[in-house]
């Protein structure tokens, strides 16, 4: 299907506008859903040369799938799965155009997703990791964006060097970002078609999806430690502002990180003495915990890492729990 040109300055890459429109479908299929959260890309620079937005682009992306929703396992294994599935068994589909029904219902889109996905990791590595190529796993980053290249500008996949972009003209560049403007928005594209059909699809298949989406929010905030530690942060700065006004000695060690004075003041509250620092989230992150909020009744809608964190304060720390409703600092 031929998808109409989009301006740079108005994609996914660099702007919030369609992460939005993508959480706004996934809380159709369930209100405590979402897609990214908390994404602010790098914008597009007009007088920037085209490698340069080129690299904005790409790191923005890796950032809104790595850092802003992990949830690359649900899309590639739950939703676009159970959508095809779904779709092969349908006679039609109302909310769609035959047309669209039929793209989707090409096996090749999970492998597409997962293929665009493996080249935007591969970009980020080179941009970003400041290792040479002949480490095994750099070399398969820099051989993965080459043949990616290759498309736009042939032979250039020949040379497996990372000096080979080097070599790459200003109207090399640009035909790279408008490759890359091009599948990203086919990408998105694909995410869109899919969680409208799965907001409506029967309950009792909807509901593989949900609950898989579901148990990866808990992994991710059991596992991305620094969603949790921002939070305590505000917290930390407001005790020390307002309840203790600095004087009390020990509340925070100017020879430190206020990071690391987050997390030993958090450690002292909330954690076990006896235990090593990095175990100072225990007590938030129990996983029955976790669970028992995101799968009942009073999970938030959505389920953003602030709002759920607010909801186990109210478990974890009584005072934290008030502050938590009464002082929110966002």
């Amino acid at each position: 299907m031929e998808l109409p040109d989009i301006r740079p300055s108005e994609s996914i890459g660099f702007q919030t506008v369609p992460a939005d429109e993508l959480n706004r479908l996934a809380a159709q299929v369930d209100p405590r859903l979402y897609l990214a959260v908390y994404y602010q890309p790098k914008s597009w620079m007009e007088e920037e040369s085209s490698r340069y937005n080129f690299r904005t682009m790409a790191t923005n992306l890796y950032g809104l799938f790595h850092d802003c929703g992990n949830f690359i396992r649900v899309i590639s294994d739950s939703l676009i799965p159970e959508v095809v599935t779904y779709l092969n068994a349908a006679d039609c589909f109302p909310t769609l155009s035959h047309e669209d029904q039929e793209e989707l219902c090409q096996s090749e889109i999970k492998k597409r997703y997962s293929e665009w996905m493996a080249v935007v990791e591969a970009w980020r590595s080179v941009f970003c990791h400041n290792n040479n190529d002949q480490q095994r796993l750099n070399l398969d980053a820099t051989e993965t964006v080459l043949i990616w290249c290759d498309s736009e500008i042939p032979f250039f996949s020949m040379d497996i060097s990372i000096t080979a972009f080097d070599s790459i003209t200003e109207d090399g560049w640009n035909l790279l970002l408008q490759k890359m403007l091009r599948e990203t928005r086919e990408i998105q594209s694909y995410l869109e078609k899919c969680l409208i059909v799965a907001a409506a699809m029967p309950d009792y298949i909807k509901q593989k999806i949900i609950n898989c989406w579901l148990k990866d929010l808990v992994y991710w905030y059991m596992k991305k430690q620094d969603l949790l530690l921002n939070w305590i942060a505000d917290w930390y700065g407001y005790y020390i502002n307002t309840k203790t006004k600095g004087i009390d000695i020990g509340v925070y060690d100017e020879g430190k990180s206020f990071r690391k004075n987050a997390q030993l003041w958090a450690k002292r509250e909330f954690g076990d003495p006896c235990r090593p620092i990095g175990q100072w989230a225990e007590p938030w992150l129990v996983r029955a915990e976790m669970s028992n909020l995101l799968f009942g009744t009073s999970c938030p809608e959505p389920a953003l890492p602030d709002d759920v964190f607010i909801k186990l304060a109210q478990n974890v720390h009584q005072d934290v729990g008030i502050w938590a409703v009464n002082h929110r600092l966002h």
